[in-house]
Formats: structure tokens, C-alpha cells, sequence
């Protein structure tokens, strides 16, 4: 698997090494929020966008489409506060239409 933060300085990738590992005594990890274009590659996931994982099946929804049922399982700072960018609705959830 490529690593994207292997193009980032090295004293980066220390940072989140050690941001990484504080966070795993709480279960978290850290992500690259993103969505592929018409072509596949990778790109920045839009603000006020969410990785939605709904039925086994992702897309991606603004905020205020979110289901009420979503449970919140990624977050960024989006330059002013922390917004959640990834949620999940299990199988109760609302269908994948």
C-alpha cells in the first residue's frame, strides 16, 4: 500500500507517530479524509462533506443529510472548530438508496 506520508517531511511523520500513539490508548487512530474523483485518484474530502458508511457501502453526504441514527467515527479542524468528516449507520441503519 502506498503511504502519502512518506512525500511528507520526516519531522511530520515523527509528530504523528507520536500523535498516533497517544491516541491508541483511547482506540483511535488517525485517517486521511478523502473522496476519488471521476478517475479514481485520491482527493481532499470538502468541507461540511462525510464519509458515510451506510450498509456495508460508503458515499458521501453533506452535513444536514446525514441520518439521525449516524454515529460519528471521524473528525478534522477545519480551520475554526472540529467537525465530524466520517460516520457509520449499521445494519438499523436507514438503507443506501
Amino acid at each position: 500500500m502506498q503511504n502519502d506520508m512518506d512525500d511528507h517531511p520526516a519531522n511530520l511523520h515523527n509528530r504523528l507517530n507520536a500523535i498516533a500513539a497517544e491516541l491508541s490508548a483511547y482506540g483511535l487512530g488517525i485517517f486521511r479524509p478523502h473522496q476519488h474523483d471521476q478517475h479514481g485518484a485520491i482527493t481532499d474530502l470538502p468541507e461540511r462533506m462525510i464519509s458515510m458508511e451506510q450498509n456495508l457501502k460508503v458515499s458521501f453526504l453533506a452535513h444536514d443529510a446525514v441520518p439521525d441514527n449516524a454515529v460519528a467515527v471521524g473528525w478534522r479542524w477545519n480551520g475554526r472548530e472540529l467537525e465530524v468528516c466520517a460516520g457509520c449507520c449499521g445494519p438499523g441503519g436507514p438503507a443506501n438508496d
